[in-house]
């Protein structure tokens, strides 16, 4: 049996730590409301309505001065080893 995680109470908690929170689509990271970064909120109501609509949204919080966060995003994709490529120009090679 697999436990359903209930996206509104995630983003009721990470508001409730004064994090502005936001809808995603379903499955993504892309905004399911436009202009999300002036409408990010804390606001219980407002969270309410967002998944009340959708109860599938994924939860984001607006980072940066909203929320005092600073995040590091590394997918996995990007984490391969890069390619050495011959040196060229002046000065030692790295």
């Amino acid at each position: 049996m697999t436990a359903v995680l209930d996206l509104r109470a995630v983003a009721f908690a990470a508001a409730a730590r004064g994090w502005p929170v936001f809808p995603l689509r379903p499955g993504g990271k892309k905004p399911a409301i436009k202009r999300w970064p002036e409408l990010a909120s804390t606001d219980k109501d407002l969270i309410h309505r967002w998944w009340g609509y959708n109860p599938r949204y994924n939860v984001a919080i607006a980072t940066g001065p909203p929320s005092g966060l600073h995040v590091i995003d590394l997918d996995p994709r990007h984490m391969e080893p890069t390619r050495s490529r011959p040196h060229r120009g002046p000065g030692p090679a790295h």
